[in-house]
């Protein structure tokens, strides 16, 4: 049980920090922005071309990439969580020291 909570608890803290986060840095990054702006462009062409039934089944397309996407997103930040874990072990175990990013001054 306690698991599960926890689970949900990080799903949350991983769906803001993707979901909002992440999101406000991509948008002000000029390489994502040259690559959004590609996608619509291609996208909006692509769909001029279509007929009803094509246009509803690009749209369905674009559906299951979103969702997967999504999936990607979750994954890629968990696996850093878990990264960042074990760089810091092995920091910690060949000397170097590891202060959570406060000053050594402290």
């Amino acid at each position: 049980m306690i698991s599960r909570a926890l689970d949900l608890a990080f799903s949350s803290i991983i769906a803001e920090q993707i979901g909002v986060v992440a999101h406000q840095k991509k948008l002000k990054n000029p390489h994502f922005q040259e690559s959004y702006n590609k996608y619509i462009k291609v996208y909006e062409v692509l769909n001029s071309t279509l007929n009803k039934e094509q246009k509803k089944l690009l749209k369905e397309l674009e559906s299951a990439q979103n969702s997967m996407e999504g999936f990607i997103e979750e994954y890629s930040y968990r696996q850093g969580l878990e990264d960042g874990q074990t760089i810091r072990k092995t920091l910690i175990e060949l000397g170097i020291l590891v202060n959570g990013g406060k000053d050594d001054e402290h």
